[in-house]
């Protein structure tokens, strides 16, 4: 089946997929390295470093993406992505993003992401976070303003642990309503 490089169609087919999720976590021990029975551990993915690139120029943090999951997913384990993506501001980025106008109005400024720009929030952020297809968006300011607090080192770790089940320690993506491997209730905050 050949997947449409469009975000609606991407994002179409995540968000219909059976459990809103599929293809998007690696099995990674628990706390004691046994398997499901222990307390799990959560602690950034197994899929590698996580690095600045994952910081979107809108403020959104590229490691919950479905894309970017599958292609570090799918590298860790020798197989060729289907939809490339290591992140906003990396060389290798998903369609919808590489015609993202925040991204675009970003480099012509020459910032890295929006919070420190003068505008900030302008009309193109507010329509952003405002898209009611996309309720994630809404944490962008929320989130920003924990990246002003703690800094990016940090604010990459909270995230990267954000985006991992608390129940059994594997990734889920936006558009996951529930866990991909154990079902358990996820995004309540984006989907009631």
């Amino acid at each position: 089946m050949r997947r449409s490089s469009s975000r609606r169609g991407f994002l179409g087919t995540a968000a219909t997929a059976a459990g809103g999720c599929f293809l998007c976590g690696l099995a990674r021990p628990n706390a004691e390295g046994t398997g499901s029975d222990a307390e799990v551990s959560r602690t950034p993915d197994a899929a590698g470093p996580v690095g600045e690139e994952v910081l979107g120029y809108c403020g959104l943090y590229c490691g919950g993406c479905q894309a970017y999951q599958e292609t570090t997913s799918e590298a860790k384990a020798g197989a060729e992505p289907t939809e490339r993506c290591l992140g906003c501001a990396s060389d290798v980025v998903a369609p919808w993003c590489r015609e993202c106008a925040i991204r675009d109005c970003c480099k012509e400024k020459g910032l890295r992401y929006c919070l420190p720009c003068s505008e900030y929030p302008c009309d193109k952020l507010k329509a952003f976070t405002d898209d009611p297809r996309y309720p994630y968006h809404k944490a962008v300011h929320a989130d920003m303003a924990r990246l002003r607090e703690i800094g990016l080192p940090a604010w990459l770790k909270e995230q990267s642990v954000r985006w991992i089940c608390p129940s059994c320690g594997h990734r889920y993506h936006w558009f996951a309503r529930q866990c991909p491997t154990c079902n358990a209730r996820v995004n309540e905050e984006y989907w009631p």
